[in-house]
């Protein structure tokens, strides 16, 4: 088995454990070289530029300063000038970038605006429905009372009329009665039984309108005899019968004249109470239509308000993304700082006084088997591609160093072929 088992380790058994770390100068020239291989990255002319410009980096840059011919320096100096020309171009980019997010933001303000004016309108508007609704409110408990008022009046006047008519039902019988004293007086019924019902009818008219006792008894005897058979007594007991007549006929008359002047007042009653439910009506209709018109603006301005907010989620929604875009922007811009600081290292870069090689040595007991994080691995550094290596024809390009070979990479001079 591949496993490797405690009984099959070794008592005690001495491993090196070699910590190797990428140079300052593997780590910037690792950065320069991915970014001039990156397509995004811009260099004039035909492609093939870029990959000699990739062949020669390590010869140029790997190179210390003080150890550099002149085409070395011209290489750096002319990757320096296509990374300042990024350079420009990413803060155009960012500054266009940051430009249009601005003018978002003043259009995310203005959509702010015209949403929290919708809203105030909306609710103002809202107030105002509520105070319609409670005048509409009004307005009908006002009709309903005006109905009552007027039904009230109606009711009295058509009372007021009926007691009138009943007064004149009276005076109306008291003229029959009048007539009929008269027939009596004159003896000039056509039969004495039709005499006899005069008579009767006569006698209780006048006690039902409270003349005096004895002259309703002596009545039926008085109105029996012939005209010729009547003394004087008789005569002044006639003359008594047609004073309480004439009175009650004026009584009559005084209460269908006050009957009338009632009757004529609870009319008038009458028709100004229709007059203000007619009013009271109008006023109605017209809280009535002006409620409606509230209500449709309201329908009105919540539509508003409702595209209103969509606006703003959806412009919401973009400036997302465009404040997404001036970050990558930023980043991109960052980047190319960094190539930069990192060119500029290589360019400043001097050997380095020689060091020698640290390597540590710790033992490992059988129980504890060796922990896997405690082995560092250096990061690779990217190769020359193969289509570099292509273009470059037989040119002499230097292999890439790899931890194994730092003292190799650390000895890289001028013995690395010029390019022109």
């Amino acid at each position: 088995m591949a496993k490797r088992t405690a009984s099959t380790q070794a008592k005690t058994t001495a491993t090196k454990k070699s910590k190797v770390a990428q140079t300052p100068v593997d780590k910037n020239f690792s950065t320069i070289l991915q970014a001039l291989s990156n397509d995004e990255c811009i260099i004039p002319g035909p492609d093939s530029n870029r990959w000699m410009l990739v062949a020669v980096a390590s010869a140029a840059m790997k190179t210390p300063k003080d150890q550099r011919h002149e085409d070395q320096h011209n290489v750096i100096a002319m990757v320096g000038e296509i990374f300042s020309a990024e350079k420009t171009r990413w803060e155009a980019r960012v500054a266009e970038a940051a430009s249009v997010v601005d003018a978002a933001k003043s259009e995310q303000a203005e959509k702010t605006i015209c949403k929290d004016t919708a809203d105030a309108a909306l609710r103002a508007q809202k107030q105002e429905v509520s105070t319609k609704m409670e005048a509409q409110s009004i307005a009908m408990e006002v009709v309903r009372e005006s109905e009552e008022e007027l039904q009230k009046a109606r009711d009295m006047h058509t009372a007021a009329e009926a007691d009138r008519m009943k007064i004149v039902q009276e005076q109306e019988h008291a003229f029959e009665m009048q007539h009929l004293i008269k027939i009596s007086k004159e003896g000039t019924a056509e039969s004495p039984k039709e005499s006899k019902k005069h008579i009767i009818a006569i006698t209780s008219f006048f006690k039902g309108i409270g003349a005096e006792e004895a002259l309703v008894k002596v009545l039926p005897q008085i109105l029996g005899r012939k005209p010729e058979e009547r003394g004087s007594f008789d005569e002044i007991a006639l003359q008594q019968l047609d004073s309480y007549l004439d009175n009650h006929l004026s009584l009559i008359v005084s209460r269908i004249e006050a009957a009338s002047v009632d009757v004529k007042e609870h009319d008038v009653a009458a028709t100004a109470w229709g007059s203000a439910v007619e009013l009271c009506q109008e006023k109605k209709c017209d809280s009535d239509a002006a409620l409606k018109a509230s209500q449709e603006h309201q329908e009105q301005l919540e539509i508003v308000l409702s595209s209103a907010r969509k606006a703003l989620r959806e412009h919401g929604t973009a400036m997302k993304k465009l404040t997404s875009m001036l970050a990558i922007e930023q980043v991109g811009l960052q980047y190319v700082e960094e190539v930069l600081e990192a060119l500029h290292f290589l360019q400043e870069y001097t050997t380095p006084p020689p060091q020698e090689e640290i390597v540590e040595m710790e033992e490992v007991t059988t129980e504890q088997p060796i922990p896997e994080e405690e082995v560092t691995i250096a990061e690779p550094v990217p190769e020359v591609p193969a289509k570099v290596k292509e273009m470059a024809g037989g040119m002499d390009l230097p292999d890439m160093p790899s931890p194994a070979k730092r003292s190799r990479a650390a000895s890289l001079s001028t013995d690395i072929p010029m390019v022109a």
